[in-house]
């Protein structure tokens, strides 16, 4: 017989029942959803920015103009099928230099990091003491903001590469394919 999903008052009332160390354990496993989360998207957005880029190279380092002769879902599918390392390899070779390059590769790790490492140890919540815990929680926490932050950093990585236009606006930024605005 299965059990049935806890309504979200349910949820409340049973965190209001909880120590402060089981309501860190819970805050703990929410945290760690919320960083896997934000890194997906980011992720994401790493692809769906390459992929408004008109020219790009394929990890095997043959230059191929994938706008031509391909249609949009083509281009997702071949993107979205590449590793991070892969797609920081494709941008690489498309311009991204310097410290934009050290910064993608500084974000790979972490993401490495979090993804192959960060359970290495076993730690169940349960397990760990009140300090390790929270030292954990933290750490989940700064991931977030770094994948966060990288989402946002993409656009002006990929226009410093002369590989997308920004246009500044109220509220925010347009970044589109370079040459698609002309002056």
């Amino acid at each position: 017989m299965s059990k049935k999903a806890l309504g979200l008052y349910q949820f409340k009332d049973l965190l209001n029942g909880m120590s402060d160390l089981d309501a860190m354990r819970v805050a703990f496993c929410y945290q760690i959803g919320s960083t896997f989360t934000v890194m997906s998207l980011m992720e994401d957005d790493v692809v769906t920015y390459i992929l408004s880029c008109d020219t790009a190279y394929r990890s095997d380092g043959v230059e191929t103009d994938i706008s031509a002769g391909e249609n949009f879902l083509n281009k997702l599918k071949l993107l979205k099928a590449q590793t991070l390392g892969n797609l920081i390899n494709i941008l690489s070779k498309g311009g991204v230099h310097g410290d934009d390059l050290s910064y993608l590769r500084w974000l790979k790790k972490n993401r490495d990091y979090f993804v192959h490492r960060f359970f290495e140890n076993h730690e169940f919540p349960g397990d760990m003491n009140d300090s390790d815990l929270v030292s954990r929680y933290r750490r989940l926490c700064y991931l977030e903001i770094i994948f966060s932050r990288a989402s946002q950093r993409m656009p002006r990585i990929l226009h410093n590469a002369g590989l997308m236009e920004v246009i500044k606006a109220e509220g925010g930024i347009l970044a589109i394919n370079v040459g698609a605005v002309s002056d």
